[in-house]
């Protein structure tokens, strides 16, 4: 993160440091050339009473510059995006009312290339703004107060400005609304993988208690899992086996009071449960599992046909791999630890006695 100083008088940077500016501007982005782009479109402003902080996308590095900002306001520009005409932010500038304002939101037009423009934007609060949402647009549509301000999420990217706008309109209520143009916003700029973006929208959904969409996104997850290559065998249990084979496609199911199955075997890995290990969240499975021989422990197990067969040549999972297995309380599956169990699993089973079903 490194901050710039605009000085139209050209005093000394360390004179600057010791002025309030009105207006400290954190550009967001690490790629030179859309940064150049960014601050050339600053440079050309009328309005000139301002700092410029860089930061790079992660939430962590903006909330650094949020708190290194010494202007009265505090407006934020992604890589890539610039103002819409020179006179841009003096319109933003003279349209916040520092006496009254906490945070304000201006119209945007949207562009690939930076030379044709397409869907103007114009913006709106609405109450799922966390939830993919977004009526409003990204951060380079936003200009907030300097006095507390919020910080981001620091476990999120992609959802990083929804959530900051439900936050900001919890604390102050509705946003100023400015319905003319004043940013260009560069789309196809900082994707995310769709492991990463399904996380965060978890997060979102844990964070703010919304229990019945979580339900539905983890189900929608579950139903995909396809595991054709793997032999489910559960040793001993059936509660345990309808447990773990009711969101899982498993190419076959074998169901045994011992440990000698492999002659049944037809696949090249097997996932060996027991009453006390057995999978309970479908949807943290890991294709990077299936390149290891051998997984887990005793009791909950994924093991490979080598492995089974005791061939020499095995690959034995690392520590972050068998934590993601079954060693945490977020992981694919537990072994022995009731504290791993979560409550709800243990609340059915007790109610499954009372009713003697």
């Amino acid at each position: 993160m490194g901050i710039l100083v605009e000085d139209k008088k050209g005093s000394h940077q360390k004179k600057v440091k010791k002025v309030m500016k009105m207006l400290s501007i954190i550009v967001i982005g690490n790629n030179s050339e859309l940064l150049k782009i960014s601050l050339d479109s600053i440079k050309n402003q009328t309005f000139k009473d301002y700092e410029i902080i860089i930061s790079d996308q992660s939430s962590k590095d903006i909330n650094r510059a949020i708190k290194k900002s010494r202007g009265k306001l505090i407006k934020f520009l992604l890589q890539g995006d610039y103002f819409y005409r020179p006179d841009s932010l003096e319109e933003i500038i003279n349209n916040f009312d520092l006496n009254k304002d906490h945070w304000l939101v201006t119209a945007c037009e949207h562009t690939k290339n930076g030379i044709n423009l397409f869907w103007p934007q114009y913006p709106r609060y609405n109450d799922e703004i966390h939830i993919t949402q977004n009526t409003i647009g990204t951060l380079s549509s936003l200009t907030i107060k300097n006095e507390n301000p919020l910080f981001l999420d620091k476990k999120l990217t992609s959802l990083a400005d929804g959530d900051y706008y439900k936050r900001y309109f919890k604390r102050f209520g509705n946003p100023k609304i400015m319905n003319k143009i004043n940013v260009v916003n560069r789309t196809g700029n900082g994707q995310i993988s769709k492991e990463a973006a399904g996380k965060e929208y978890r997060h979102i959904l844990k964070k703010y208690n919304k229990r019945e969409l979580l339900k539905k996104y983890d189900n929608r997850v579950i139903e995909k899992l396809e595991l054709k290559n793997v032999t489910l065998v559960s040793i001993s249990s059936i509660e345990a086996m309808e447990i773990t084979a009711e969101n899982i496609n498993f190419r076959e199911i074998i169901l045994t009071k011992q440990d000698d199955f492999a002659k049944y075997l037809n696949t090249d890995f097997a996932l060996i449960i027991h009453h006390d290990g057995y999978v309970l969240r479908p949807y943290k499975w890991d294709n990077a599992f299936l390149e290891y021989d051998f997984i887990g422990n005793d009791t909950f197990s994924l093991r490979s046909k080598k492995f089974i067969k005791k061939d020499k040549n095995i690959k034995v999972a690392t520590d972050n791999i068998q934590k993601k297995f079954s060693g945490e309380k977020d992981s694919f599956g537990f072994s022995k630890n009731k504290n791993l169990i979560p409550r709800f699993f243990v609340i059915k089973k007790r109610l499954k006695r009372f009713l003697g079903k």
